[in-house]
């Protein structure tokens, strides 16, 4: 291995091109060091949106430096339910990298706001919700293994597998009436515009954490770090939100979810490998 490759991290975001998976990729390329270097791989469902996000960065004077310094965000096309993309990509990254040091499974579907809005309905939600943050993450975690295990076996510090869960996956804390999503209606049916409820997301969350788990389970021996990440209440537009309604109600900017991800990846949270994890502190099952 050369000494230009030794410092060239490949790092893998699924679903970058806005919001969190965005500010992550902003977040890595602020305060670059002369120790480490970055090969970010932002991936979008369109190409032409991941193209735009990353011509978009490199007009950014804030990340300048990081571009000077030899980081690189390379644009690529991903849709996670989509096999034949996914491969596609897998073949490209092998081809071109030979390797995976970071994936994080950032991509993630929420449909509880079209349900709401009578959209589609709660079967097909529940449906839809599952297959992404379930089935097609598990399946594009087994397919970027042989890579992360590259990665794992030509460095000493292994690979690092990260997901992005949500507190509000967390059985214990379901009780908590401080969550909005918490709070039960009024009696009577139906309902009357709940507060606020996301019942398709947060279980398919729940069940993704046990898909994690048993992940961890599986390369408990291995050199491959596996963090869940609970990124906070963030304004981003996933499933159709609106970002200012969000706004005023306490979400935070996406940017503090990216460098709190950063942080992860740089290791300052490596003791709390295997749990659900958030910026103050673990969060129970």
């Amino acid at each position: 291995m050369s000494e230009s490759q030794q410092y060239n991290t490949i790092i893998l975001i699924t679903g970058a091109n806005t919001g969190i998976g965005l500010a992550t990729v902003q977040a890595l390329l602020t305060s670059p060091t002369s120790e480490t270097r970055n090969t970010i791989i932002l991936t979008s469902r369109s190409l032409d949106r991941a193209n735009k996000a990353v011509e978009e960065l490199k007009a950014d004077s804030t990340y300048s430096q990081a571009f000077s310094s030899g980081n690189q965000v390379i644009p690529k096309q991903l849709d996670l339910n989509d096999e034949e993309s996914a491969k596609s990509l897998h073949d490209d990254i092998k081809k071109s990298y030979g390797r995976v040091d970071v994936l994080i499974n950032n991509a993630g579907a929420h449909y509880d706001f079209p349900i709401a809005a009578g959209k589609m309905t709660r079967r097909e939600g529940f449906i839809k919700a599952f297959y992404t943050n379930v089935v097609a993450t598990d399946a594009f975690t087994e397919l970027f293994m042989d890579l992360l295990f590259e990665a794992e076996s030509q460095t000493q510090n292994g690979a690092r597998l990260i997901y992005l869960s949500s507190g509000i996956s967390s059985l214990t804390d379901h009780s908590n009436q401080n969550v909005p999503v918490n709070q039960s209606p009024a009696a009577g049916w139906p309902k009357r515009k709940p507060v606020f409820q996301v019942p398709t997301y947060r279980t398919s969350k729940t069940a993704m954490n046990m898909m994690i788990l048993e992940w961890v389970r599986t390369l408990k021996n291995d050199n491959i770090k596996i963090h869940i990440i609970d990124p906070g209440f963030n304004a981003t537009n996933l499933g159709g939100g609106d970002i200012d309604l969000l706004r005023s109600k306490g979400a935070q900017e996406p940017i503090k979810a990216g460098l709190f991800i950063k942080s992860v990846i740089q290791g300052e949270r490596d003791n709390d490998q295997g749990k659900l994890i958030g910026k103050d502190g673990v969060i129970p099952w």
